[in-house]
């Protein structure tokens, strides 16, 4: 069955494609983020080589679907390499046009334009590895100037797996590395790619090899020392993060064994999932962050935001300890003279407190006694805590009984 004919339009919107799906992929590669409950793995050569082989790109052995046929895009990909409308001599000349362009605004310091050239003569995808290995080496090189680092170690990477003897990839690639405070991966790196560079490399004088050789071991001296600080510095995280889980289960089991409930939700199980944030209270009211606090003796102490739904305004309350009477911790609040008269309309023998309840239907509250410890009333059914902050609302008799109309259980629904 002979192939299918590709056109220039086609052809250009499959390398286009290519390049981005290759782009994103050693993107996704180099910045993979720690799996949930995993600890991060190091960098590995050659496993993320192993990874970069299974991209159509470096596919040696392109395995057919279960029907016997393979995917539309490897399809494509091997009818733009065998269509007969432009051999590969044509491609590989055309490859080197892109590399020589590339060269001259290269020369010039014009390197996003240089850029752009050496990508469209990668895009070309002839079968020449040295060439294709100078084109990323190239593009490398002018990523390297504006100062696109981990683009740099990509570059470098797949001009390494087309031709491990280039010298140039392999400095360049080990200098980042450093300089991004990965001294593990630049040691990982240079010791991967010096047997490579032990004897004289067919095209390269003695004094270039020689040259790149001694510069790749001056690096992996100051190499060796990043890695010491960076094994220090894991060292250090390590028993931050140690200190931290245990604050983290202390306060997990506290909520859990109080059966409190959040907004956004906890996770009470998994100690990697526990988020601080979602704890810390950030209002204008406050000049820092507030959050509860589990004391030495195993008690909360709690931020307190109290609404007065009459006249639209707040009060913050700090270190509540949930052993205190609710009538305790407002009492001093609520006498304290300010502007808007709140010592005037809420007197202690004439005020109710209510909860906001995560409920399916109207604003629903349900009222709380003044005698009733702030532990049982953050215990409250269908009652949850959002962001880290109790509220709870204060009304005076009389506008509680204008605004609020009777359900059951002490419940109410806002009219």
């Amino acid at each position: 069955m002979a192939k299918p004919k590709v056109s220039e339009e086609e052809r250009a919107a499959l390398a286009q494609k290519l390049d981005d799906e290759l782009d994103c992929f050693m993107d996704e590669l180099a910045q993979r983020k720690q799996t949930e409950g995993t600890p991060k793995k190091p960098f590995n050569f050659d496993e993320w080589c192993k990874e970069i082989d299974q991209h159509p790109a470096f596919m040696t052995d392109l395995k057919a679907g279960a029907d016997g046929e393979h995917s539309e895009f490897i399809q494509a990909l091997q009818a733009m390499k065998y269509d007969d409308g432009e051999t590969e001599e044509d491609r590989q000349l055309t490859a080197e046009g892109h590399k020589n362009e590339g060269n001259k605004h290269f020369k010039l310091k014009k390197y996003r334009w240089a850029i752009t050239a050496y990508t469209n003569g990668v895009k070309v995808m002839c079968t020449n590895k040295k060439l294709n290995a100078v084109l990323y080496a190239n593009r490398a090189a002018a990523n390297r100037y504006l100062g696109n680092l981990r683009s740099v170690i990509r570059d470098c990477v797949i001009a390494c797996k087309f031709d491990p003897t280039n010298g140039k990839a392999v400095v360049r690639c080990a200098e980042c590395f450093v300089e991004l405070g990965y001294g593990r991966e630049a040691v990982d790196w240079i010791n991967k790619c010096l047997p490579h560079l032990a004897k004289p490399i067919e095209g390269v004088d003695d004094s270039t090899w020689q040259s790149q050789v001694k510069q790749l071991r001056e690096i992996s001296s100051v190499a060796i020392k990043k890695q010491e600080e960076q094994e220090k510095d894991e060292r250090k995280e390590k028993l931050l993060k140690k200190k931290d889980d245990q604050k983290k289960m202390a306060y997990m089991k506290a909520f859990k064994e109080r059966n409190l409930k959040f907004q956004p939700r906890l996770h009470y199980d998994v100690v990697d999932l526990f988020d601080w944030s979602h704890l810390s209270v950030q209002l204008a009211q406050i000049q820092t962050d507030s959050m509860v606090h589990l004391d030495k003796a195993g008690h909360l102490h709690w931020p307190i935001l109290l609404q007065y739904p009459e006249h639209g305004q707040t009060d913050m309350l700090s270190d509540c300890w949930e052993l205190s009477e609710l009538k305790r911790v407002v009492k001093c609040c609520l006498e304290t003279p300010e502007e808007w008269g709140r010592h005037i309309h809420y007197k202690m023998s004439d005020v109710r407190f209510f909860v906001v309840l995560d409920v399916y239907d109207d604003i629903v509250v349900k009222e709380v006694s003044g005698n009733d410890k702030i532990k049982s009333i953050l215990q409250t059914k269908d009652y949850k805590i959002t962001w880290g902050l109790p509220v709870i609302q204060v009304y005076n008799t009389a506008y509680a009984k204008k605004s609020l109309e009777l359900l059951e259980n002490g419940r109410f629904r806002v009219k």
